[in-house]
């Protein structure tokens, strides 16, 4: 598991930081829509991502980015590599 980052967009928020192909965001967030409030999505520019939720749903989330990899490419601080 990789290690929560500090909160970044509010109290009780933590975030994980991916890249993926710019091609593939919109499979990430329709895949992260259909998690029924997993995390909120914020894109940077390209495919930089920035996946927020509770420390509660941190777990799932590393799980959701686990198998995103199994998908398509996923770089990064929080990538399954390099955890």
């Amino acid at each position: 598991m990789g290690k929560a980052v500090p909160p970044l967009l509010g109290e009780g928020l933590c975030a994980r930081r991916i890249l993926v192909r710019a091609g593939d965001v919109l499979f990430v967030r329709a895949h992260l829509e259909a998690s029924e409030g997993l995390a909120n999505l914020f894109a940077e520019q390209g495919g930089e991502l920035t996946l927020a939720t509770t420390p509660e749903q941190l777990p799932a989330l590393d799980r959701f980015i686990d198998d995103l990899a199994l998908e398509m490419p996923v770089w990064g601080p929080d990538a399954p590599q390099a955890r």
